[in-house]
């Protein structure tokens, strides 16, 4: 192979790295690192009686200094009579306590969990109704959300893993291959330490801004002790090394690279090893000897590197590349073992391997794979054909090699950085039972109000129930035939239709059909017909699109951001800027698959009060994908709705709630 070859191979090598990190790091994700097990109420539960607190139970122990849980009405106004605390007895569940006189009304629960386990962070809502039926709040995401991965955080922990394996290379590989020396002692060992050392302060920086809270919060918490412990456990590796730099030998060099591994298993008794409900301890133990491992390959590859060229020029060190060759095999068995392990675990058995793909922490992992194969196959190389030419090329082979193997050891720290902020398994949504689709409205003379019940509530095949009330008892009046007729606003191209109701029990009136064809924005118009007086009066039903799911990203000070998932990977993102009462401007963007801009052919966007006619919104093209239009809002719950037309004709139609509080 020639070496302009080599150099392409590395060169690509390095591009896709950090072409994959830019791609992983924002990716969204749509699963938490623990699950909320169960609340009371229960999600769209209806209740005739207001509760006197919300319990929330979770699948790992919540911090209580650093979760919250925060009930809002339909107004968006805080009504909880207290923070959430842990239930005696019970560290997983957190109580909310409510008012007594709390009002009927629909009520949106929404909690941020930070575990004490593993320090992550998820978040997510639910919704009941007190006297009414909870199904006409804005519905939250099906499953608990977990922050994207921090670019500061990732940084640290590479540089993290980084440090420690040098600095525990410099003691395994320094003694057990080099004879004892290690090449730029002083350098390798105050380089390294100081690196674990930057890397968990930017780990600690990230936390916080993850977690919301100042760093005198987040250390004085039970999940700070955690950080606590892994700066102390690097500061005394740090003091050890520095001892080691300037006092030689092997004994201290030894005990540089015991605290290296010291921190290492304050690192695994921190992560997603310690959360395991199998076996924890063990867990632990294999994650800490995974990271010896690596660290002794790792590092050591960085080591050999320098040997040679403190070397170059003079005899080649053929005797140290094959000890450590040796070295890393066994290293090499370790990892091997240890990861396969450590995997199946996280992942929730051998069949979840086959599905590998299914959540961002298992295409990273697969992608890690791939990089850990190439390196082992130029690892292989150096064994079989570099190391047994360094006598006749002085060990320019090797150092090639060497070359391409320390870039791909780059990108596997890279990779763990990323890794290790992915939840292992997906998120298991929690049960709800069907949706349904409810609008009330009342008649210009204010005589008589419908209500008209669409259910399941998606596109396609609906049960439709009207009931015709008194607008001031509330009584059923008689009638004598009512009909809805059905014209989209999302899509004025869909022809209009209407469906005839008939009598059904308890003063109702009842039908199924297929008019409500495609989500969007529809306006329902009931006609009711007393004797010879008929009366016409318009609602507002939106039918969510069944393939989207809904995010929400909260960041201080700035608007709300929606992400609204749709099939093949399509997503639309959008938000209310500033989001409060007055003037405001609402933004559209659409993604494609490979997260690249997705270029629209047109779009349109409808706003939706909870009373009212539908608003809509003049878009305006930003960039081909983005669009953005002006419209008033007034403190009420809106439900947006898009319609973008993409350029092959294709249609993408979705709608997300937000509350807009009064100041």
């Amino acid at each position: 192979m020639s070496r302009g070859i080599r150099a392409r191979g590395i060169r690509a090598i390095v591009f896709a790295s950090i072409a994959l990190l830019a791609w992983l790091i924002p990716a969204g994700v749509a699963s938490a690192h623990a699950n909320l097990d169960r609340s009371d109420p229960a999600d769209g539960q209806q209740l005739n009686t207001a509760p006197s607190r919300v319990s929330l139970t979770f699948t790992e122990t919540p911090d209580p200094e650093l979760s919250s849980v925060t009930v809002l009405d339909a107004g968006g106004s805080e009504v909880q009579a207290g923070p959430a605390q842990p239930t005696p007895g019970d560290p997983k569940t957190l109580v909310a306590p409510l008012p007594r006189d709390l009002p009927d009304g629909v009520y949106t629960v929404s909690w941020r969990m930070v575990s004490e386990e593993d320090g992550h962070t998820t978040a997510g809502a639910l919704a009941f109704g007190v006297g009414v039926s909870p199904a006409t709040a804005p519905r939250p995401p099906a499953a608990p959300t977990t922050p994207r991965p921090s670019p500061l955080g990732v940084a640290g922990k590479v540089l993290l893993y980084a440090g420690l394996a040098l600095l525990l290379a410099a003691a395994v590989v320094g003694i057990g291959a080099f004879g004892g020396a290690v090449p730029a002692r002083w350098s390798v060992l105050v380089l390294s330490s100081g690196t674990a050392a930057i890397g968990v302060v930017l780990m600690t920086l990230a936390e916080s801004r993850t977690v919301g809270v100042g760093i005198g919060d987040l250390l004085g918490s039970h999940t700070g002790e955690l950080y606590v412990l892994l700066l102390v456990a690097v500061g005394t590796a740090m003091v050890l090394a520095l001892v080691a730099s300037f006092i030689g030998g092997r004994v201290t060099l030894a005990l540089g690279g015991l605290g290296a591994a010291a921190v290492m298993v304050v690192r695994a008794d921190g992560g997603h090893a310690a959360a395991s409900t199998d076996l924890p301890l063990i867990q632990v133990g294999l994650q800490s000897l995974h990271f010896a491992a690596v660290g002794v390959w790792i590092g050591g590859l960085a080591l050999l590197a320098l040997l040679l060229h403190s070397r170059k020029g003079r005899e080649a060190p053929e005797r140290e590349a094959r000890r450590f060759s040796f070295l890393a095999g066994i290293c090499l068995a370790a990892v091997i073992a240890t990861g396969a392990l450590r995997e199946v675990n996280e992942l929730g058995g051998l069949g979840a391997v086959l599905h590998i793909f299914r959540t961002s922490y298992g295409t990273t992992l697969a992608i890690k794979a791939v990089v850990a194969a190439i390196l082992i196959g130029l690892g292989a190389t150096n064994r079989y054909r570099s190391i047994p030419r360094m006598r006749s090329d002085g060990g320019d082979l090797l150092r090639r090699v060497l070359a391409g193997e320390l870039v791909a050891a780059v990108t596997i720290l890279g990779l763990t950085g990323v890794l290790t902020s992915f939840p292992p398994q997906p998120a298991k949504a929690a049960s709800q039972r069907p949706t349904e689709l409810t609008a009330t409205a009342s008649d210009f003379a204010t005589t008589m109000t419908v209500r008209v019940t669409a259910s399941p509530g998606t596109p396609g095949r609906n049960h439709f129930q009207v009931r015709v009330e008194d607008y001031d008892s509330a009584q059923a009046l008689p009638v004598d035939e009512v009909s809805l007729r059905f014209a989209s606003v999302s899509r004025p191209d869909v022809g209009a239709s209407s469906l005839k109701l008939s009598a059904g029990p308890g003063a109702s009136w009842q039908a199924e059909g297929t008019e409500l064809s495609i989500p969007g924005v529809w306006r329902v118009t009931a006609l009711v017909q007393a004797g010879a007086e008929a009366t016409e009066i318009p609602l507002v039903l939106t039918v969510p699109n069944p393939e989207a799911k809904v995010t929400v990203s909260r960041a201080e000070g700035q608007p709300d951001l929606y992400t609204i998932a749709l099939a093949g990977g399509v997503e639309l993102q959008a938000y209310t800027d500033p989001g409060v009462p007055g003037p405001n401007q609402l933004h559209l963007t659409a993604f494609g698959a490979d997260g690249d801009e997705l270029p629209l052919a047109s779009a349109t966007a409808i706003a939706v009060p909870p009373a009212g006619s539908p608003v809509p919104v003049d878009l305006l093209r930003f960039s081909p994908g983005h669009f953005a239009g002006n419209l008033d809002l007034e403190p009420v719950a809106w439900t947006f709705a898009f319609v973008a037309k993409t350029r092959d004709g294709g249609f993408l139609m979705a709608s997300f709630s937000q509350t807009i509080a009064a100041e």
